[in-house]
């Protein structure tokens, strides 16, 4: 057998060598019995030919490559010959895809899309769920048109494309079975990988192209909303509440068939186009032209997102998100229709027990949407129902690690809003208590930084008392990082509040401060409270340093060892601040300091 192996191979190696020396008219006898080689049953002869196919091609050059595969086509026609003739196909297309130049594949183009189509549609994809085939033949184990796919679409001219896409198009127009939608799915996602890496494709033949496919799509995709009231299924009679009521009439309007039930793959395969440039930035916002190619997609999107299926939704959303970057002028004339689908995805998908499985990326998705939304428009209004169901959900999601990451965004967006609302009062004390609690570091971050952006721009008035309460109440929590958590806040307190607020609150922030100097078992947690006394000094007038080191020198008079430590401790990180200023207050502190000492 090893004989026959090698007599075999020697007699593809000679073919390649007369390929070199010859022209290609003489070599089409030459071809034909490469070609027969990929017929042979043993593998091995097979992955010669492929080889020497390779070898061919790229000697030749590219040019002569749909000749080659029209021979292939010609020469593998019944039985295991098929999956070898798209596995061979692969083979050159992927060994050649540095040779190849945008445009070389559309003569072939039609060769082509018939052996992928066959391949993951007809007779051999049947074959391939059978263990007899998969045993006998190692091309027929996997398959790889959906590689050979995006090859293709990386080389193709943007004006074959829709050739390309067609004999997809013809199968999801059949109605086809789950398996098949599957197959038509996955070549899409290959095409879509493909298009993203051709040279070919401008700005303007990927965003009309894009657009051609949603235009199409719209129809099938937008949702029917004739609900039913609820007056009209239950009697609004009362009077006769317990009279029986008559039996049911048979009949009524027969429920609705959706007939093609796959339509909305090309819908997803335009969407991830889409989101993949404003994902790759393609589309440069300071451009006139991509401005204006852009704009047509304001009013697709907003369609889109009253569609039934949930991927669409998530990447229509995923895509509202990227036009939001762009100073779109249809933005402002859709903006409450974006404002009114987003709640209705968000109260349809966001319950508890809802949000699983895809539904979950959709919730995700629409949070962030809704994030990107009221950042983008100043004018965007929403009701005190709408604010209360976010800030309902808000609640939800921070104590959920899985969606916490779009939490946050959502209520710093509200925030910067400036929307009032009772139920706001009530999530801020969660989040502070996180900002303290939670055992993760990024969370604690978080909660922080939502915390002071709260008390900064919310109108509290009186009541911001009760939240540095929070604050100050926890500097002796049992905890470690939550006190380093505390200290933090403090520390962004006094850097961020106005000085005519911090004036007030100095007093309140500065005796717990000092305690923590002596009573903190943690020496990092010591250090800190020094340097939020040492920015409370800097932050704070003359005047105020004044009256703050009057407790101190309380301290000093009370000639407790625990209070006069605290206190030289306190004099000394004043003493810094104020450098030379400090001796207007020795006068007073000098004979203290002598009575401790003695």
């Amino acid at each position: 057998m090893r004989f026959h192996l090698a007599i075999h191979d020697l007699h593809v190696q000679v073919l390649y060598k007369s390929c070199l020396y010859l022209m290609w008219w003489y070599n089409y006898r030459v071809l034909l019995k490469i070609c027969n080689c990929l017929k042979n049953r043993d593998r091995d002869v097979r992955d010669a030919a492929r080889h020497t196919l390779l070898k061919m091609t790229q000697s030749l050059g590219v040019k002569y490559f749909p000749y080659i595969v029209k021979e292939m086509k010609q020469a593998l026609t019944k039985g295991y010959q098929v999956h070898v003739l798209s596995h061979s196909l692969f083979v050159l297309l992927n060994g050649l895809s540095s040779d190849f130049s945008v445009g070389c594949l559309d003569v072939c183009l039609a060769e082509i899309s018939d052996i992928l189509t066959n391949d993951l549609f007809g007779v051999p994809a049947e074959e391939r769920e059978t263990p007899e085939a998969i045993s006998k033949l190692p091309e027929a184990k996997s398959t790889k048109s959906f590689d050979s796919y995006a090859l293709v679409a990386s080389k193709l001219s943007p004006s074959l494309l829709p050739d390309l896409i067609l004999p997809l198009k013809e199968m999801i127009e059949g109605n086809p079975t789950a398996k098949v939608a599957k197959r038509v799915e996955d070549s899409l996602w290959k095409i879509s990988h493909g298009i993203q890496n051709n040279q070919g494709f401008t700005v303007e033949h990927y965003l009309m192209f894009i657009y051609d496919l949603l235009m199409d799509a719209i129809p099938q995709l937008t949702v029917n909303r004739n609900f039913v009231k609820p007056s009209d299924v239950l009697p609004t009679n009362t009077q006769h509440n317990f009279l029986i009521p008559s039996e049911p009439q048979r009949g009524g309007p027969k429920p609705t068939v959706q007939h093609n039930v796959s339509g909305h793959l090309l819908t997803q395969f335009g969407l991830r186009l889409l989101f993949a440039g404003f994902k790759k930035e393609k589309f440069i916002a300071s451009s006139t032209e991509h401005i204006q190619m852009l704009d047509p997609f304001v009013p697709l999107i907003t369609n889109m997102i009253t569609a039934k299926q949930v991927r669409v939704l998530s990447l229509s959303l995923r895509c509202l998100q990227g036009i939001l970057r762009f100073p779109l002028p249809s933005l402002a004339r859709h903006a409450n229709g974006i404002k009114e689908s987003l709640f209705t995805i968000l109260g349809n998908y966001a319950r508890k027990g809802a949000a699983i499985g895809d539904n979950q990326e959709l919730v995700n998705a629409a949070f962030k949407a809704m994030t990107a939304v009221l950042r983008s428009n100043s004018e965007i209004h929403i009701t005190d129902d709408q604010l209360q169901l976010l800030l309902t959900f808000i609640e939800e999601d921070i104590h959920d690690s899985q969606r916490q990451v779009t939490a946050f965004p959502l209520l710093k967006a509200i925030l910067s809003k400036k929307f009032v609302a009772d139920e706001m009062l009530e999530v801020m004390t969660s989040i502070g208590q996180l900002a303290i609690k939670s055992e993760s570091d990024t969370i604690r971050a978080q909660c922080r930084q939502v915390f002071i952006q709260f008390l900064l721009d919310y109108p509290l008035g009186n009541k911001i008392h009760k939240y540095l309460s929070l604050v100050v109440s926890n500097l002796s929590y049992e905890v470690q990082s939550g006190r380093e958590s505390v200290l933090e806040l403090c520390n962004s307190i006094f850097v961020k509040f106005p000085p005519h607020l911090l004036q007030k609150q100095a007093s309140f922030f500065f005796v717990p401060l000092c305690c923590q100097l002596v009573n903190d078992p943690s020496p990092l947690c010591r250090e800190m409270a020094s340097l939020n006394i040492k920015t409370l000094f800097q932050k704070i007038r003359v005047a105020k340093r004044t009256e703050l080191s009057s407790f101190l020198l309380t301290w000093l008079k009370e000639n407790k060892v625990l209070q006069c430590q605290l206190a030289i401790q306190a004099f000394g990180i004043l003493a810094e601040v104020e450098g030379l200023e400090f001796r207007t207050r020795l006068e007073g502190l000098l004979p203290q300091l002598l009575k401790c000492i003695t």
